[in-house]
């Protein structure tokens, strides 16, 4: 268990509290107030966990909001306390990993309005981390498993069905230009393949022609009406 702070657009501070387990991730419960207590955190491990469903131990910071009510609540639960090391985060890393996976995919996208707007968004995070957010330690399964369900089928390739021609690389080679009307743009960055500094940015519309492309150099062969009286063009 851990707590972490959310401003709102206020510049009020909130408080998540929060319950993972460690077999598959899951997260257990998360509520959020404005003035944690020791009070409200005992009140929420006993929410959290029916008296038949209790751990055997609980995991904590040596946070002073975890005091005597809360250490009192855990023993007549039946639960052993086991606070980390001072200024030791990562012997909890399950729940400061979980923190830091809110953080980046919830609420650094939104902007939160109040203690109500923060539980409502929390509580579908939660719905979807723990039945749809896969896990590589659950060998890319959700926290609450579920079997495996095909959706449609996979269609096999049809051999009429032919791909376009994809020219391969415009830099180094001829190649011949199969679609009408083709725009070819050949950017050269500096530092790139060895080419000299600078930008260049060439673009030649085709005409079914045969394209011809160096470092720095964009030239239309014949075979293109645009190009009889200008056959080689550069930019520089």
């Amino acid at each position: 268990m851990d707590l972490f702070v959310v401003p709102t657009i206020g510049f009020d501070l909130l408080y998540a509290y929060i319950i993972v387990r460690l077999d598959r991730r899951e997260l257990v419960w998360i509520n959020v107030t404005a003035h944690p207590t020791d009070e409200w955190v005992a009140r929420q491990i006993a929410e959290a966990f029916p008296w038949n469903e209790t751990p055997r131990y609980m995991i904590r910071d040596r946070d002073r909001i975890y005091g005597a009510v809360v250490t009192r609540r855990l023993r007549a639960m039946g639960i052993r306390d086991k606070p980390i090391a001072p200024a030791s985060p990562w012997q909890n890393g399950v729940a400061e990993r979980l923190i830091g996976s809110i953080r980046r995919e919830c609420l650094d996208h939104i902007i939160v309005l109040g203690e109500a707007h923060l539980r409502r968004i929390l509580n579908s995070y939660a719905r979807y981390y723990n039945e749809t957010r896969t896990h590589l330690a659950l060998d890319k399964d959700a926290p609450l498993s579920r079997t495996v369900k095909r959706a449609g089928r996979i269609l096999p390739p049809n051999p009429r069905r032919t791909a376009p021609r994809i020219c391969p690389d415009l830099i180094f080679d001829r190649h011949t230009v199969g679609e009408p009307r083709a725009r070819i743009e050949v950017i050269k960055f500096a530092g790139l393949g060895g080419f000299d500094a600078g930008f260049t940015s060439a673009r030649v519309a085709l005409d079914r022609g045969v394209l011809n492309a160096t470092a720095g150099r964009v030239q239309v062969l014949p075979g293109d009406r645009s190009s009889r009286k200008q056959p080689e063009q550069s930019w520089r």
